[in-house]
């Protein structure tokens, strides 16, 4: 709808004042460097006075090239039709608080409803907050990010913000060598915009496989380690390379020293090993793997102060 109509810059500042413009949005989230939404605030409630900014030269360049924009737009799309009033404001049909002088109204459209024209960069996510709820009315998103470095941006960050909605991504053939949305619609037309809508599919989970992708295998003629345990070599096989092996167990059941009894045997089977513990210095870790690996025979034992018994090899037996 149409919400006002000025007749001069100072009528239009004046009619600005009511409501939130494009211009506004990127305080409201947090995204603009150059004031924050308190001060927004602040200049909508009239407690303080905006500041002029149109000698600015970012200003008198983004108002000088709006003519230039729209001359070329209209060479590139000669189809379109396209008006411009420099102070007529739009508004939203629900929400007429929010409203926008556009540079430039095309006539005629792709035809896609429910479009959202992401602010900022690609990897800004503050606008979502915003949006949250009407976004979340969809059970279905089609991700049409821009093309850069043979990845399309958006999608990691709308999936994550968005885990239980169906996503479906442009697929890369369908951009056409091209960067994005715009550049498709300038060079190949509308029906190649919502081409790429149409086909978009479904995003593919990062380090997942179909089973009918995945070659069939002799696991015994496969590398394994021997935990050197007879029952659980009999049931697993081993340990093939490749594999996470998780030891799980109540405190004080012997997980840890499971682990490195394993470790001694891939190191009799001439393994190499890395281990990393977040509890235990290296100089305990090393004496327990130290008496595990010596046996029985080599270990020596003495009575401590508690009347308990002390484990403990000879340097001899260390060292070989």
């Amino acid at each position: 709808m149409i919400l006002a109509d000025p007749k001069s810059r100072e009528e239009w500042l004046k009619a600005r004042h009511f409501g939130i413009g494009g211009s506004d949005a990127a305080c409201i989230v947090g995204a603009n460097k150059y004031k924050t939404n308190v001060q927004l605030w602040e200049e909508k409630t009239g407690l303080t006075v905006p500041e002029d900014i149109s000698d600015k030269p970012a200003v008198l360049y983004g108002k000088n090239a709006e003519e230039h924009l729209r001359a070329l737009f209209m060479l590139d799309f000669p189809e379109y039709a396209v008006s411009y009033n420099e102070f007529l404001m739009y508004a939203n049909d629900e929400y007429q608080f929010i409203f926008a002088t556009l540079d430039g109204l095309s006539v005629a459209e792709c035809g896609i409803d429910n479009a959202v024209s992401v602010p900022n960069d690609a990897t800004v996510f503050t606008w979502i907050d915003n949006c949250y709820e009407w976004m979340d009315k969809f059970g279905e998103f089609v991700i049409f990010g821009d093309y850069e470095k043979k990845k399309i941006t958006l999608m990691d960050g709308i999936s994550a913000r968005f885990p239980m909605k169906k996503i479906r991504v442009v697929r890369v053939v369908d951009y056409l060598g091209e960067k994005d949305a715009n550049d498709i619609l300038r060079k190949y037309g509308r029906d190649a915009v919502r081409q790429c809508v149409s086909n978009a599919e479904i995003k593919p989970v990062e380090a997942a496989k179909s089973l009918a992708d995945v070659k069939k295998a002799d696991l015994s003629k496969m590398e394994h380690i021997k935990t050197g345990i007879y029952d659980i070599d009999k049931t697993i096989g081993g340990m093939y390379l490749g594999q996470v092996i998780l030891i799980t167990g109540k405190r004080g059941e012997g997980k840890s020293t499971l682990a490195s009894q394993i470790f001694a045997n891939a190191l009799e089977q001439n393994y190499s090993v890395f281990a990393y513990s977040d509890e235990l210095p290296d100089y305990h870790f090393k004496n327990w793997i130290d008496l595990q690996i010596a046996g029985s025979q080599n270990i020596q034992t003495s009575r401590n102060e508690y009347g308990e018994n002390d484990y403990w090899l000879k340097d001899k037996t260390v060292e070989r």
